[in-house]
């Protein structure tokens, strides 16, 4: 039963993903600043930390704001928060135009999600043990 909850829970992640990019509408933004996050560490002790950027672009002709993540940075020179002015490829939602993200973020395989691979993996590992503990039964 674990097995076919976890392949259901990578299922509905895909199918999640490509509605979204089914419905989602690509637009040219320009950066108007940019924002540092607070710093996470990793498992590794290395630290870094999030570059937001507040993007404008418009909407049946009227301009919209949105925060989107450009990327994160470590030590040293960090160019994400050098992309004042630039412009940037960002999807949104046709019923929620001001919750952008970046367009290159969003491709991809829906399958190569982390959840799905991790769901997805999970549940045929249990279907499996649990098929050959069936079968050594017989």
């Amino acid at each position: 039963m674990a097995g076919l909850v976890c392949l259901a829970v990578a299922g509905v992640t895909v199918a999640t993903l490509t509605a979204f990019e089914r419905r989602a509408v690509l637009a040219s933004a320009v950066v108007e600043s940019t924002e540092r996050g607070a710093f996470v560490e990793s498992e590794t002790g290395q630290r870094s930390f999030p570059v937001y950027g507040h993007v404008r672009y418009d909407v049946d002709g009227s301009p919209v704001r949105s925060t989107v993540r450009l990327g994160s940075c470590g030590a040293g020179d960090c160019p994400f928060l050098e992309r004042r002015d630039q412009q940037v490829a960002v999807v949104y939602e046709v019923d929620h135009p001001g919750s952008a993200r970046l367009a290159s973020a969003v491709g991809g395989s829906p399958f190569l999600h982390p959840v799905v691979l991790l769901f997805g993996g999970l549940g045929v590992l249990i279907l499996a043990a649990a098929a050959i503990g069936y079968a050594v039964e017989i």
